[in-house]
């Protein structure tokens, strides 16, 4: 569905650009208005996407939430590529194991301090309750579970997972969200420990060193733990490899103008020896 739509709207895109006059690439009066955020395309509430940065390849387009709603353009000129918006992704992520968003994955857990030694894979974790992930508080954390939000509780995990030597081999990332004070453990080795905060979509390279080697071929566990100091609580995890496969590198292209009009935005840009000039434009 979403490739679809991809086609269609690039198709619309072109049909468009072909049968527009020069002039209406260019804004009736130009403006010097530094916005705190660009409208980019802006609908209602729930289509909005901006750039909250002096140029459009400064980082990723966004909702006014502030959450990422990446839009990437890009420009060949003689063979050569030039990135006119958003930001170069360093990380294409695809999970070995994944997180609460893409699968319902299950764990063994406690709420009560089980002591010591309880990170190391030896560790009889037989009388723990198996649940459902994430973990935290559903009304303000997405793909909650199993609620806990209790204030000044904690929460242990112990997940257990396959890993092959292929997996080994590709360049892996830890990513973890956490609220509040947080440490996470690989077969017994420590990894993470971020103290009293609380962050989403942390991504940690598990590429080199401990982290690296505390993966083994086989059967593997994360132990991880979580303790709620007091507001929303939540603990979700995963592995994934970084897929990104080197090519041509990509040039950015020079941002020359920005001009943000009632109901047009208006950028000019250098790609080399051509100039392209971007509308967007509110449907309304």
């Amino acid at each position: 569905m979403k490739k679809s739509f991809l086609i269609l709207l690039t198709a619309a895109c072109a049909m468009n650009i072909y049968a527009q006059k020069e002039e209406v690439f260019q804004p009736y009066k130009t403006t010097n208005l530094r916005v705190p955020s660009v409208p980019i395309v802006v609908n209602d509430p729930y289509l909005s996407i901006w750039s909250p940065y002096d140029k459009l390849t400064d980082g990723t387009t966004r909702h006014w939430t502030n959450d990422e709603k990446s839009l990437t353009g890009l420009l060949r000129v003689d063979g050569t590529t030039y990135r006119f918006m958003g930001a170069e992704k360093e990380l294409i992520l695809e999970p070995i194991v994944p997180m609460a968003d893409s699968e319902h994955w299950r764990a063994k857990t406690t709420r009560r301090n089980p002591g010591n030694g309880w990170s190391d894979p030896a560790f009889d974790d037989s009388n723990w309750r198996e649940s459902a992930a994430a973990f935290g508080t559903p009304d303000e954390y997405p793909n909650v579970r199993t609620r806990w939000n209790e204030l000044n509780s904690d929460i242990y995990v112990r997940r257990t997972f396959e890993m092959t030597q292929a997996d080994l081999n590709t360049d892996l990332m830890l990513v973890f969200s956490h609220d509040d004070v947080f440490e996470l453990y690989i077969n017994g080795k420590k990894v993470v420990e971020t103290g009293e905060t609380w962050r989403q979509g942390e991504v940690l390279s598990l590429t080199k060193g401990a982290a690296k080697d505390a993966l083994k071929p086989g059967k593997n566990i994360i132990a991880a733990h979580c303790h709620n100091t007091g507001g929303g609580a939540y603990l979700d995890f995963g592995i994934f490899k970084n897929v990104k496969k080197k090519g041509a590198p990509i040039k950015v292209a020079e941002q020359k103008s920005v001009d943000v009009l009632a109901t047009n935005t208006y950028y000019t840009f250098a790609c080399g020896p051509v100039e392209l000039d971007l509308v967007f434009t509110a449907p309304m």
